[in-house]
Order: C-alpha cells, then sequence, then structure tokens
C-alpha cells in the first residue's frame, strides 16, 4: 500500500535512555543496490606496497605491518594497497597531503584487536588534496577487547580541505564508519560518492563540521551498537563548527536505527551561524525507529543566543517498511532552528499498524519556520 504520510510528531525526544541496547535485526544487503563510480585516473604509476613489507609476509591479516604500511605511504604519492588484507594496530595510519591511494579487489585494511575507545583505521587530519579509492576498511567491533567508548571509526576526516573519497567499504567499526570532525577548523570541499558502509557501531556517516560537502550514490546500512545508530547523522559539537553548503544526492538509507539525523543543538550559539543542507532523493528501507529525526533542540536559551539561519531542504524521500507509524519526527522545540522544508515524501509500508495516524495531513503542521509541499 502506497501513501503519502505527513505526521511529525513536535514533542522533546529523549533518546539518551532509549533502547541502548536495542535488540537490532540485521538485515543482510543486496549488492544489485550498491553503486560504485567509475575512476577516471590511471593507476598505473602507483607504487604496490607489498614491495615495503617484510620478507616472508602473511597474506591473511594476522600480523600487524602497521609500520611498513606508513612508510610507504609517507614515501610516496601514489600508492596501491596489497592485494590481501593486511593488519593495522590502533594509532591507525596517518595519509599526508597530496597523497592518493587505491584498494585492489582483495585489498583490506583490518584493525587489530583492541581495548581502545578511540582509533581510526585511516586519519586525514589537517591536511589537503588526498584522493582514496575503493578503500575497504574493517573494524573490530566483534573482537574489541573491551565495552568502552564508541569512538573506534573507519575513516577520520578533519580539519581537512579537498578530500575525495570514491566507492569505500567501511565495515564493523566501534563506532562511526566515516567521520567528518573539528580539528582547530572545519572541513571544506569533501566529496563522498558510491560504495557501501554497513555495520557499523555508532553511525554510517557522522557529520560534525563542514563547508562544501557532497554525500551521493552510497548505501548507509545497518547501523547498531550504540546511539544515535543512524546511516547518517549531522551532530556539531560547539558554535563555532559549520553545515555549510551541504548536498546529499541519491542515496540508500537500510535498515539503521534512524536513516537521517539533524541535531543542531550545539550549533546554537551567541553568533548569527547560517545553516545550508539539500538533502533530495533517498530511499530508506526498514528504519528501527524513524527515516528522519530532527531533534536535540532546548526550549529555551539565554537571551543573548541566536537563531540559526539558513535552509535545510528535504525532498523526494521514499520510505520502505518502516518499524514506525509515522515518516518524520520533529522536536517539539523549532524556534531557533533555520527554515525547513519537506517535498514530495512517501511511505511505502507493507505492515503499517495504525493507519488513522500516518493519514495525518499537513494542515496539523503549525511552525511558523517549518513548510511542507
Amino acid at each position: 500500500m502506497k501513501f503519502l504520510s505527513y505526521f511529525f510528531c513536535f514533542f522533546v525526544f529523549i533518546e539518551a535512555s532509549y533502547c541502548q541496547q536495542l535488540s537490532f535485526p540485521y538485515r543482510e544487503i543486496n549488492e544489485r543496490k550498491v553503486v560504485k563510480i567509475a575512476a577516471k585516473e590511471d593507476f598505473t604509476d602507483y607504487v604496490d606496497i607489498t614491495s615495503y613489507l617484510p620478507k616472508n609476509f602473511v597474506k591473511n591479516g594476522t600480523v600487524d605491518y602497521t609500520d611498513f604500511l606508513q612508510k610507504a605511504i609517507d614515501e610516496n604519492r601514489k600508492v596501491k594497497f596489497p592485494n590481501f588484507p593486511v593488519l593495522v594496530r590502533s594509532i591507525g595510519l596517518d595519509v599526508p597531503s597530496d597523497t592518493r591511494i587505491l584498494f585492489q579487489q582483495k585489498s583490506i585494511l583490518k584493525m587489530i584487536s583492541t581495548e581502545q575507545a578511540n582509533y581510526q583505521l585511516f586519519s586525514i587530519i589537517n591536511k589537503t588534496n588526498v584522493k582514496l579509492y575503493n578503500i575497504n576498511l574493517l573494524g573490530d567491533r566483534f573482537r574489541h577487547l573491551s565495552n568502552k567508548g564508541e569512538w573506534g571509526m573507519g575513516l577520520n576526516i578533519s580539519g581537512s580541505s579537498n578530500i575525495k573519497v570514491y566507492n569505500p567499504a567501511i565495515s564493523e567499526c566501534w563506532g562511526d564508519g566515516i567521520y567528518l570532525g573539528w580539528k582547530n577548523r572545519g572541513n571544506s570541499n569533501i566529496e563522498i560518492s558510491g560504495g557501501i558502509i554497513n555495520n557499523n557501531r555508532r553511525n554510517a556517516i557522522s557529520v560534525i563540521s563542514a563547508n562544501g560537502l557532497i554525500i551521493k550514490n552510497i548505501m548507509l546500512a545497518n547501523s547498531n551498537g550504540v546511539i544515535p545508530m543512524s546511516g547518517l547523522h549531522f551532530e556539531p559539537n560547539d558554535p563555532k563548527e559549520d553545515l555549510k553548503n551541504i548536498d546529499v544526492e541519491n542515496i540508500i538509507t537500510f535498515n539503521n536505527r534512524k536513516g537521517i539525523g539533524i541535531s543542531n543543538m550545539h550549533l546554537i550559539g551567541i553568533n548569527n551561524k547560517t545553516v545550508s543542507i539539500s538533502i533530495n532523493n533517498v530511499t530508506d528501507y526498514f528504519s528501527n525507529l524513524v527515516p528522519i529525526h530532527l531533534g536535540g533542540h532546548n526550549a529555551k536559551y539565554k537571551s543573548d543566543i541566536k537563531k540559526l539561519n539558513g535552509q535545510i531542504s528535504i525532498k523526494n524521500v521514499k520510505a520502505y517498511n518502516a518499524n514506525s507509524d509515522m515518516l518524520i519526527r520533529v522536536d517539539k522545540f523549532t524556534d531557533y532552528l533555520p527554515n525547513i522544508s519537506f517535498e514530495n515524501l512517501d511511505a511505502i509500508d507493507n505492515n503499517v499498524r495504525n493507519l488513522q495516524k500516518v493519514n495525518k495531513t499537513k494542515s496539523q503542521v503549525r511552525r511558523n519556520n517549518i513548510l511542507i509541499k
């Protein structure tokens, strides 16, 4: 059954105590839905990192080769990873500026079993001009040696510019698959396109700060373990950060707790910040809580706090079989948010539990800064 679902739930959504140990049904991916972007680059002059490995190296990903891998990356601006799994310890690999990295068909970079609450397999921190092709990163969530923390990342991009990531395959990280953070400055001119980020413990992609970000043609799947558990989550930590010039296009959010989450609570401050996020063509499957959530806002701020300017636009969303009687949840308190518009929202659900709820009309929404078309 197909119907428009315009039911918005305006309330304070307190999720810190909700489903911390959520019973989560993992779902297998239909690989035919995963998009792979064709590379336009000639890889013939890329240095094979295999030549840097010690004699009698193994090909089963059981020996720590961190130092050898890092040496190869430091000494060459174009490298390709060995065509077999290799192991890295929790310090991960630091990617220098002006570097290009290619993963071959059987390349996998695995995180060693660690008790560290914070790690990253690849770090791009305060760097420029990096391209990553077909990276295949495997975290240790099922081999982790403690239950502490939630910050084990596959790829950490912080304070960097002109970074392109094509066809990432990132899975089983202790925290986020990709983390776009702040390191003395935000990120700018970042593109993530193609590929799949699957079965990470926190979010598939977390956006803390970006001014100039494209995310397109990617599947974000099976995020589960510790909240928010979103496919894509926007969550600044401080008013000095940015969510500007962000375009999300043609993505699939599959079997996450939340498909897309936007929380601007910590961006609100004494400065007139501008938010600009455009989200277009989202296909969501099996969201455990809700396909789209705008939340984390307070009822009242100090007198010198300024309203956020700008626009959040969300259009052309199709949600299939969400485990919810609503398509979108928006917190009760929206006065400090930028303008928000929704257009062309469809819910396709074979097992709707409460039809009278999902058939609420847009006339029930009465917020000055929210528009529904």
